[in-house]
């Protein structure tokens, strides 16, 4: 055997082994967790050819295809825009503005979305982006189809131009034949541009060739179209010619198919897309769709608001002629940090719920994006800008897109546009609640999607306790850079002690503080940054398991509990055990996915501390993670868990083998939560798939996001919560510009329970290392403040504690007052002068409690 094919067969055999070892690494080390028992089954319903219920003079315009006793659906067989009578009320809610014609100041772009009942974001097959609007692009051109369905109505829209354009002509024809057509044309312009765009340089001798350029201009190539048309040119001629010619002229038509579904479901208007029944042709890639996107749009002459879910609650008023300021926009439970960018552009509290309403004089209507939320962004913006509407709608993202740098590159051409393969697969759906006049405020939209939580199971009622918690989050040990003759090592340095916990709440009970909800943090595994938790190695040096269980009696005995802190997604990135090849997320450019906390001076992901860096889980390594914890926790003989990151944070994995999207990532972590649930949990964060399963939480939104487009700021959170949950927002101490009377006040008028983070050590400690954020925290300079703070709020609240928020009422800048079910009010005045509501005077800087009857 010569040489040659010795290396041949060498190669084949090492190509086949590196195959093989490939296959058995997919399978035995990197294990898939099987989710599909997760994923929501749903059943097509065949439609039905439309036929309408009648028509009513309140919408003259639209056929009725469907109604119930509270609302009736309308739709146009014209346009294809709907409307939904409240009957109630006798108001009459759209999906596009119904002058919009008349509007002046939208351009032809701006006029196809106000006409459209979505717009979609896609990439061609040279990856440009482009837009698709369902009125220009398929309703206009007659290429949709209404059908009735179970208490409503399915429009399916053909998206795209199906005309075979230049795959109508002849890519070569004989000059005889040619000359022979062209006699026939009697427009000049027709003539010309056939002559212009038909060339003797083809390859084909006696053929003349279409010349490509001709597509450039839709002028000319649609002369050349009319003036074959004019002359008789049949798609038997096309089919001789290009026979003749021995070529196939294949038509490359790109479009897509989205279905819409409308259907009445009680009060409410139920909008969605299965995007499962989505088609995209010849290379097309659908980006993003925003829905309805002017759905009760409000005019310039109308008096209102929205509500957006920013931080805690935010009022944009209509007309507020902020046009120069940045559109609203946030994605429902922050950035997916899957798609994050290492540039922090501001900081931002998330979106918490996934909702927005919009409040009229005459009515209001509550959107709940009710599935698939967690890949919605929620959008709102104010007449003036591009055009004459104030509106506020959900846009979904169904693929993510990135750039790579090509090497050797410049210019345009430097970075490549990277695109998901997959569409997202699942379903799109926002429920439109209509409420009428009286629960049309912020506050009405509070108590409706409040008992729609109840009634879902999601929020129940508080236990009666005798007090008011206290939030008391304890740093245990955290790992340092040490040195030994000069020689640096990490090690772990002690903040606070199992005994020293205890000293703690001695200090607390001597001024009558009992009730007291500790959140423990750095307690196992190297500290506060621990490592990857599938496995629990106390820290000796905190005190033996004995002490740290005697510390749980003593807080439960009290009223309070203990909470053991633990982080699943976000595990240091130095930690042992861990492999990111497995057990990481992927970025949609193939690299293992890290975080850094955000260098406040540069605003990039990026730390000088090593212990500041993090891995993040792959939502298919988790319920594995979480699994070995819970069995080896159970051994601790624990009641209480804090979980840091699993209300808080939610991401998919782009890892090309085995992608999960965010949903899905969703539907994982609520799975863990679930299994968790055995123990009370504390939960940090609080997106609204968590709220299910909090014993307690932490780190709620308690404030707004400085967005200039935004009026005010509500505790709209707090509305829904308040009285099924005991909450706490940020630590006082950990707050920017921390002042004890304003911090008080804000309890107050949020229904907050105090909270701080402390440590029996000097925070000094912690100086030139990741934890220097925690930059006071010696409980010895804050003991006076929290226990002023503590018993300011819970003689107003432990007999408040229970209640649910009926009301929410911002009397003047700086007066609000909060309303509870049973009558009482509690009013904060945060200015400096007396402030006069009804009968009652509140001092500056003070407080007032009406008392009152339900």
């Amino acid at each position: 055997m010569d040489k040659k094919k010795l290396y041949r067969r060498l190669s084949v055999f090492l190509v086949c082994l590196v195959v093989a070892g490939a296959a058995v690494f997919n399978v035995v080390y990197l294990k898939k967790y099987d989710y599909s028992h997760l994923i929501k089954a749903y059943e097509s319903e065949t439609g039905a050819e439309f036929k309408s219920l009648g028509a009513d003079a309140k919408v003259p315009d639209m056929d009725k295809c469907a109604e119930n006793d509270n609302l009736a659906l309308f739709i146009s067989t014209k346009t294809a825009e709907i409307a939904v009578l409240d009957k109630r009320s006798g108001k009459v809610w759209r999906s596009n503005p119904a002058d919009r014609d008349s509007d002046a100041l939208a351009n032809d772009v701006t006029g196809a979305s106000l006409a459209s009942q979505f717009d979609v974001t896609y990439y061609n097959s040279q990856r440009k982006e482009s837009t698709f609007y369902s009125y220009t692009d398929s309703v206009a051109k007659g290429q949709f189809k209404i059908e009735s369905i179970k208490d409503g109505a399915r429009v399916t829209y053909t998206l795209g131009d199906l005309s075979l354009g230049a795959a109508a002509l002849p890519k070569y024809i004989s000059v005889e034949r040619f000359e022979m057509f062209l006699s026939k044309v009697t427009d000049e312009k027709q003539k010309k541009a056939m002559k212009q765009f038909y060339s003797d340089i083809s390859d084909k001798k006696g053929f003349l060739m279409f010349l490509e350029s001709a597509k450039n201009s839709k002028i000319n190539l649609q002369r050349i179209l009319d003036g074959f048309a004019a002359a008789g040119y049949t798609e038997d001629d096309l089919k001789y010619d290009n026979e003749q010619a021995g070529v196939e002229n294949t038509a490359d038509i790109q479009y897509a198919v989205v279905p819409l579904e409308y259907r009445l479901d009680g009060d409410k208007l139920s909008v969605s897309v299965d995007t499962e029944k989505i088609e995209e042709t010849s290379g097309i890639k659908i980006k993003e769709l925003e829905l309805l996107k002017f759905f009760g749009a409000a005019g310039k002459d109308e008096s209102g608001y929205f509500l957006v879910p920013s931080g805690s609650g935010g009022l944009i008023d209509f007309n507020n002629g902020k046009t120069a300021e940045d559109v609203y926009s946030q994605p429902v439970y922050g950035t997916d940090l899957t798609d994050a960018s290492s540039i922090r552009v501001q900081v931002t509290e998330p979106a918490r719920l996934p909702v927005f309403g919009i409040s009229k004089e005459d009515g209001g209507v509550l959107c709940v994006i009710n599935e698939s939320e967690s890949i919605a962004t929620i959008s709102a913006d104010v007449a003036g800008r591009t055009n004459s509407y104030n509106f506020a709608y959900p846009k979904f993202l169904l693929r993510y897109s990135g750039k790579i740098e090509m090497s050797g590159t410049q210019g345009a051409e430097a970075d490549m546009t990277i695109v998901d393969k997959e569409i997202y697969k699942g379903r799109l759906s926002a429920q439109y609640c209509f409420l009428t006049k009286d629960d049309a405020d912020y506050s009405g939209m509070a108590r409706y999607y409040r008992t729609m939580l109840e009634n879902e199971g999601v929020l129940g009622k508080l236990e009666e306790k005798e007090d008011v918690p206290l939030y008391l989050d304890v740093l245990g040990a955290v790992e340092k850079q040490k040195f030994l003759v000069g020689i640096p090592y990490n090690g772990l340095v002690k903040m606070t002690t199992y005994e020293q916990a205890g000293q703690i709440l001695d200090a607390l009970a001597e001024n009558g503080i009992q009730n007291v909800n500790m959140k423990y943090v750095g307690w196992f595994n190297d500290g506060v940054n621990h490592d990857v938790p599938k496995n629990i190695d106390l820290i000796s040096s905190l005190g033996s398991k004995k002490q740290m269980r005697e510390l749980s009696d003593r807080l439960a005995q009290s009223g309070g509990g203990f909470y053991p802190d633990v982080a699943f997604q976000l595990i240091y990135e130095g930690t042992w055990g861990y492999s990111k090849s497995k057990d990481s997320i992927r970025y949609i450019d193939g690299w293992s996915g890290i975080f850094a906390n955000y260098n406040r001076a540069t605003m990039r992901m990026n730390s000088i501390y090593p212990s500041d860096g993090y891995n993040m889980v792959s939502p298919n390594s988790l319920p594995g993670i979480a699994d070995k914890f819970a069995s080896k926790y159970e051994k601790l003989g624990l009641d209480g868990l804090s979980l840091r990151d699993l209300g808080d944070l939610v991401f998919s994995d782009k890892r090309r083998s085995y992608p999960i999207s965010r949903p899905d990532a969703q539907a994982i972590v609520c799975e863990v939560l679930e299994k968790l649930s055995s123990k009370n949990l504390m939960i940090s964060g609080g997106n609204s798939y968590a709220l299910k399963y909090a014993k307690s939480l932490s780190d709620v939104p308690d404030s707004g996001n400085d967005f200039y487009i935004i009026d005010e700021t509500v505790p709209f959170y707090e509305m829904v919560i308040h009285g099924a949950i005991d909450y706490a927002g940020i630590a006082a101490n950990m707050r920017e510009g921390y002042d004890l009377q304003s911090e008080t006040l804000k309890m107050l008028e949020y229904g907050l329970c105090p909270r701080y983070v402390w440590s029996y050590e000097d925070s000094s400690e912690l100086s030139h290392s990741a934890y220097e954020r925690y930059y006071s925290t010696n409980y010895r300079y804050w003991l006076s403040d929290a226990v002023s703070a503590y018993q300011t709020v819970n003689e107003v609240y432990k007999s408040l504690r229970t209640q649910k928020i009926k009301e929410h009422i911002i009397h003047s800048d700086g007066v609000r007052e909060t309303v509870y079910e049973n009558g009482t009010s509690v009013i904060v005045n945060y200015t400096d002068k007396d402030a006069k509501v009804g009968n009652i005077t509140v001092k500056a800087k003070s407080y007032a409690v009406k008392e009152g009857r339900a």
